[in-house]
């Protein structure tokens, strides 16, 4: 009896493992991270040898059932000492304090305070030793945490890192001791890319009472930190076996297909090589990868959000009639009324549809969470924004999970994401389908700063993605080396990205592959035809980017103009939406005044009026750009009026023209400020739209630097700039804006504008990189109109993603090599 790690050859021999180890055991259970591990973990066990006699589950269930062994709910000490709090009801519980402590903090420092307090609890449960983390985060954070410590502490809450702690107390008690066997069965801890240190902790002192045996692929080891948790179970083990890693290599069947050709080359492949089963390099699998599939009597299991566009219809409801404004509040026994006059009104139509039985799910538990939150306190009694916030994370939180599974009448081959990885038959045809959009990618930060790192590695590992990563690059190269797995990659992924250079870089790319006949490809090679080009003496931004990003995308969007649609009559147009904001936007900032709810919708009632017809006419429509116009001006509104609080001479121009013959478009918004100094803002709608920092600080993306170099004439200096960046409208605190002057980030976060993670100071010299801007724009300018070459030299895959031309692109001939 002890805690064994055992460093295997191969990922699979994890599962190997466990069919020895049943010869050597009556009976054992297999724990793993999450269901879908579980669910992978006993489809292939039961697979090989065809027994069900073990039992698999989730260490959350294994907890909660030796939780409840050793404090029964109905023991004679207070139940509530015997219960396991869930997060749902843990955040009812401390924003709830927040609400007495803190009421007049932003809302932002108590999910922060909130998220960094369940972490730290993983490491720790001494408050005493976190004392030296907390100076490294802002005073209401520290302060926050502290509170929630000393709460979650006397009214005896137990999260899941106490239950740890109090089911190793129980096992040091002879009483339990004594007993007969506490633990009948082997455990086998298998699928697992994190333990935390109390986990560890836990299963080392099982070990004494039976034997726990953890699985980890050998090839993990070279690449691991004394940071993760690989290296810390191995110092906690009792025992240790260790197999030298497989060596990977040889020759690999490899397709390439260029980007949204997939599908093709996947429908070639199954009539040239059988069916098989389709692993998609995602984290879960949804209709865009099962609609690749060309056949449709394959099983699949994919998540279903159907609560969510109910929920955001009842949050955008609520808000609409109580919560228009900041500060606006609605009593408990009025929100409740209006949510069960709706749920009855929904229950006594006639002729009701799927729809209306989900959100009559969905409006009963969200009354249920508001009878709960304001039977806590009277401080709930009153609801404001951030209980309402609380109140729908919370419902969402506790609704059930959905899955959206196939009716078959045989099951042959299933569609499978990372998840799934375990229960992958090497015995079987696999197909391993990659496109730019896969879930793999390198990186071994954490979330937390260097100095905070250098005193959690003396509590605990840390969580790491890379360390996920490579989990699961050890699981996809034992795939990939099986003789019966084909790699269908997005042509170019082999060479820029970086994960699958690392992949691939042990396999034999230069083998000849097996060839497609040409003729059923649907990709032509595309000449260049420059009789409809015209030289040009001006850039835009987007025409900049578009030439830098790959000639030939710029060749396709504005030479054969391939990206130019039809107006649009039965969906909304991103061009009208943004059209009808940015006008929105301006016209409030022009009337010089606070924010006033009334008054900014009188605006959007007279400018949605100059829609097309057709879009007034169509009510669906109509009521769709209402809405996100509605939100998305709002958003750009609060935040900018706030810049206004330093400012009040602060001028607005929203679609700026540029200052200069050189350039042309517009900036979504400059500010011309005295005391601050020019501000260049770029509205964007998600975060998926917004480069990376280093994009930025390297010139790959050049739209700041060209609204910054344009929009202010000759008579400024660039080193007056105050603020330069993205909001983003969605979700502010994922924007990122740069700040030069250290003073004013200060001054920033006074006003509550946008959050300090979406704050950047700029440390480079503004001037050099204005003079390469400019450089780089003469550059670009003389390259398109003397070389007219346009080749196909995308600076990135992800380049492709959105090309126009992607459909007849011939950076991969026929769509496969």
């Amino acid at each position: 009896m002890a805690l064994s790690v055992i460093f295997t050859e191969k990922a699979s021999d994890g599962i190997n493992l466990q069919l020895n180890l049943r010869e050597e055991l009556q009976s054992w259970d297999v724990i793993c991270p999450n269901p879908s591990v579980a669910d992978a973990m006993r489809t292939s066990i039961s697979r090989y040898d065809g027994k069900n006699d073990f039992q698999t589950l989730t260490i959350n269930k294994f907890l909660q059932d030796l939780f409840l062994t050793f404090f029964p709910s109905n023991a004679s000490q207070d139940e509530q000492q015997s219960k396991l709090v869930r997060k749902s009801e843990l955040l009812k519980y401390l924003a709830t304090i927040w609400k007495s402590v803190f009421p007049d903090e932003r809302e932002s420092y108590f999910h922060q305070a909130f998220n960094l307090f369940t972490d730290l609890r993983s490491f720790t449960l001494n408050p005493a030793l976190i004392e030296d983390i907390l100076s490294h985060y802002d005073e209401v954070v520290a302060k926050a945490i502290r509170y929630f410590w000393k709460i979650t502490d006397d009214q005896g809450l137990i999260d899941e890192h106490q239950a740890y702690q109090n089911i190793l107390n129980a096992l040091s008690d002879p009483e339990y001791r004594d007993q007969n066997e506490l633990f009948p069965k082997g455990l086998i801890f298998s699928g697992f890319t994190h333990l935390s240190g109390n986990q560890v902790e836990l299963l080392k002192f099982i070990g004494k009472y039976t034997d726990v045996v953890i699985p980890i692929p050998s090839e993990i080891i070279k690449d691991s930190l004394r940071t993760d948790w690989v290296d810390w179970v191995r110092t906690q083990a009792e025992h240790i076996e260790e197999f030298e890693p497989h060596k990977y290599g040889g020759e690999l069947r490899r397709y390439s297909f260029s980007r949204g050709q997939g599908n093709l080359l996947l429908k070639e492949l199954t009539k040239s090589h059988g069916e098989g089963n389709v692993l998609f390099v995602n984290s879960s699998i949804g209709m865009k990868e099962i609609l690749e599939v060309p056949k449709r009597n394959y099983f699949y299991k994919s998540e279903l959000e159907l609560f969510e566009g109910i929920l955001k219809t009842t949050k955008e409801n609520i808000e609409e009639k109580y919560l228009k404004n900041i500060g606006d509040e609605v009593s408990y026994e009025e929100l409740k009324d209006y949510l069960s006059q709706n749920q009855k009104e929904i229950v006594l139509a006639p002729n009701k549809k799927a729809k209306d039985f989900l959100t009559i799910k969905l409006l009963g538990s969200l009354i249920k969470e508001l009878d709960e939150w304001a039977d806590l306190s009277a401080v709930n009694e009153v609801i404001r924004s951030f209980d309402m916030q609380i109140l729908l994370e919370m419902t969402k939180l506790n609704l059930p999970r959905n899955f959206n599974i196939p009716i078959l009448k045989e099951q042959k081959q299933s569609i499978l994401g990372l998840k799934d990885l375990y229960q992958i038959d090497l015995s079987e045809t696999n197909y391993v389908f990659v496109d730019s959009g896969h879930d793999l990618s390198m990186g071994g930060a954490t979330q937390y700063p260097k100095d905070v790192q250098e005193i959690l590695i003396t509590l605990g590992p840390m969580r790491r993605k890379g360390l996920d990563l490579l989990f699961h690059i050890s699981q996809i190269k034992e795939i990939l080396s099986s003789s019966k797995s084909i790699l269908l990659l997005e042509s170019g992924l082999e060479k820029h990205d970086p994960t699958w250079n690392q992949l691939l870089s042990d396999f034999d790319l230069s083998q000849d592959k097996i060839k497609i006949d040409k003729e059923k490809s649907q990709v032509k090679d595309q000449e260049v035809d420059l009789s409809k080009f015209k030289e040009v003496s001006k850039l835009s931004p987007t025409r900049m980017q578009s030439y830098l990003e790959c000639p030939r995308k710029y060749y396709y969007q504005y030479i054969l103009k391939l990206g130019e649609e039809p107006d649009k009559k039965d969906s909304v147009d991103s061009r009208v939406l943004g059209d009808i904001e940015h006008a929105v936007v301006q016209e409030y900032l022009k009337a010089g005044i606070d924010w006033s709810m009334e008054s900014f919708d009188n605006i959007l009632n007279e400018k949605i009026k100059e829609l097309p017809r057709y879009y007034l006419e169509d009510k669906a429509l109509y009521d769709e750009i209402y809405a996100e116009v509605r939100f998305f001006a709002k958003q750009s509104i609060t935040e900018l009026l706030k810049l206004k609080v330093l400012d009040e001479d602060l001028v607005f121009e929203i679609e700026w023209k540029m200052k200069s013959e050189e350039a042309s478009g517009s900036a979504d918004v400059i500010g011309f400020s005295k005391k601050m100094g020019p501000i260049v803002i770029d509205l964007k709608r998600s975060s998926g739209s917004i480069p990376d920092k280093k994009e930025i600080e390297e010139l790959r993306k050049i739209q700041l630097w060209y609204y910054l170099n344009f929009s202010f004439g000759k008579d400024w200096d660039p080193e007056d700039f105050t603020l330069m960046g993205y909001i983003n409208l969605s979700d502010p605190d994922q924007s990122l804006v740069f700040y030069q002057d250290s003073e004013i980030a200060s001054k920033l976060e006074e006003v509550d504008f946008l959050s300090n993670k979406a704050l950047i100071p700029f440390k480079k010299d503004v001037v050099e990189c204005l003079e390469a801007f400019n450089e780089l724009y003469q550059d670009t300018l003389r390259r398109m109109n003397v070389e007219k070459k346009f080749e196909i030299n995308p600076e990135s895959v992800s380049n492709c993603l959105y090309c126009p031309g992607s459909a007849i692109c011939s950076r991969v001939v026929g769509g496969v090599s």
